[in-house]
């Protein structure tokens, strides 16, 4: 039996690719998206659909904003390698 990272069996990034989908995932869990909502109402997804979803809020807001990635070792600190990391800029 292959032993498989428990973060792995919990993020769902395959399974919503783009913003709309993360949103229509959120709001077919919880209609009203309460701040207090329990675990399995919320989407969990790595950072890279994190600033997506933020990005493209914040773009139909009109405020301007792009996701940015580089390589950072503070992600993987055990295998002492750097691990690609996904954050959204926005300017007002």
């Amino acid at each position: 039996m292959t032993k498989v990272p428990k973060t792995s069996l919990c993020y769902e990034n395959d399974l919503f690719l783009t913003a709309q989908a993360i949103l229509a995932e959120l709001l077919r869990r919880d209609k009203n998206y309460s701040v207090n909502r329990k675990i399995e109402e919320k989407v969990h997804v790595c950072c890279r659909e994190q600033a997506i979803f933020l990005a493209g809020i914040l773009k139909a807001k009109d405020v301007p904003a792009r996701v940015r990635s580089g390589l950072a070792e503070y992600v993987n600190p055990k295998e002492n390698k750097a691990g690609d990391h996904w954050i959204t800029e926005y300017y007002s």
